[in-house]
């Protein structure tokens, strides 16, 4: 998409960058390492900043509110509450069509859930911008996105156009 794009290492290197993707993963191993690298207070100050956050799949985790485990307790970047390993087991992954908001327009996009998180509450100030049926799949609050699927396994970069709008 013509972005230039850099994997970081230590948190001081976020005063380098604009636009910040915590990834998918295993969100227990993530929260520990975000602890022991500092991270936590990082990403928390750099979202402080105004610059923009995008959390997928366990990245959406870390963000949210509330998890259900004092263990994966997020930055609370996000009035959302996450039911991990909502959508099933490693096994029960799938890919399924849903609809995504982006410009006032409506797009349908193929969506792929990999043991993902399910959102179980939305607060006042969150946008929902993508739904699976009837549940929300991608949120949006002031500069923060998160998304249960896995949008860079598709082909199609809305859910990416719609984090460079943030």
């Amino acid at each position: 998409m013509g972005q230039k794009v850099r994997l970081l290492k230590l948190p001081d290197e976020l005063e380098e960058i604009e636009r910040l993707i915590i990834p998918g993963g295993e969100s227990t191993v993530l929260k520990k390492l975000m602890q022991f690298w500092g991270w936590e207070k990082a990403i928390y100050d750099f979202h402080e900043s105004g610059r923009a956050v995008w959390g997928t799949c366990a990245g959406m985790i870390l963000l949210a509110s509330r998890t259900g485990d004092p263990r994966l307790d997020g930055l609370g970047l996000m009035d959302i509450d996450i039911e991990r390993n909502g959508y099933g087991t490693q096994l029960d992954s799938f890919e399924e069509g849903g609809d995504v908001v982006s410009g006032g327009k409506t797009s349908r996009t193929s969506m792929v859930f990999i043991r993902a998180p399910r959102i179980a509450r939305v607060g006042e100030g969150v946008e929902v911008l993508g739904r699976l049926n009837d549940e929300a799949t991608l949120v949006k609050e002031g500069n923060a996105l998160a998304s249960s699927f896995h949008p860079e396994l598709c082909e199609d970069t809305y859910v990416e156009q719609i984090f460079l709008s943030v």
